[in-house]
């Protein structure tokens, strides 16, 4: 499975990752994918747009939630699919459960109307990432377990379609895979997001590419 300059393949040593197809140069991007479902940090949620990600000294609140904040009716709307439960679960719980929260919902309701399968910008499902959740230590995993139990007050419809072993999994491959989304000049951390392609690169000691967050890729 090809996608780019890029492809999926399963290594004995290294297990499934991605390799480049063809010889690349300096500074040519070598994967670019839409975030498949992202929040913003809990200590920047009113003062950061929920959907361009962009710092705004003013920003126009959802009279719903009163939680959610954007640049404008153009940012809100352009968000609005993605915010349409979110707002829903937020006013029925009285207040926004953490960030980690947040995005396990947002990208559940969102494998939910995708029904399940992967979009052509995707190599891999969102869900079928790995948790690793056999290495975590068993302080972590009391973690993983409090987001759990967050999420079933947060979404009252979780545990009618999902079992908490799936829940589990979800916080675990955020953990493992979630990347921090950056400001407009690239200098402070201001969200989280799932960017499923992107997680299939293995780590390098030694790294000869770099990730950046630009309009929402």
């Amino acid at each position: 499975m090809t996608g780019g300059n890029a492809e999926l393949f399963d290594g004995e040593k290294t297990g499934r990752g991605l390799r480049a197809t063809r010889d690349l140069h300096t500074g040519e991007v070598v994967l670019a994918e839409p975030g498949y479902s992202a929040v913003v940090c809990d200590s920047l949620v009113y003062q950061v747009c929920h959907s361009c990600f962009r710092r705004q000294s003013k920003l126009h609140l959802c009279a719903q939630c009163r939680f959610a904040h954007y640049c404008d009716r153009t940012c809100q709307s352009a968000c609005w699919e993605e915010h349409k439960q979110e707002c829903a679960a937020i006013r029925s719980l009285g207040y926004a459960p953490n960030q980690n929260v947040r995005l396990a919902a947002r990208l559940m309701w969102r494998r939910k109307k995708d029904q399940g399968l992967a979009s052509d910008s995707q190599l891999v499902p969102a869900d079928q990432l790995e948790d690793h959740l056999d290495r975590l230590p068993e302080e972590e995993l009391k973690k993983v377990q409090r987001d759990v139990d967050h999420l079933l007050k947060y979404w009252s419809g979780a545990a009618k379609q999902h079992s908490e072993g799936y829940i589990s999994h979800i916080f675990g491959l955020i953990k493992c895979n979630g990347l921090p989304l950056t400001d407009q000049r690239g200098q402070q951390n201001v969200g989280l997001g799932l960017f499923p392609s992107l997680s299939l690169v293995n780590h390098d000691c030694w790294p000869n590419c770099t990730v950046t967050f630009n309009h929402g890729k």
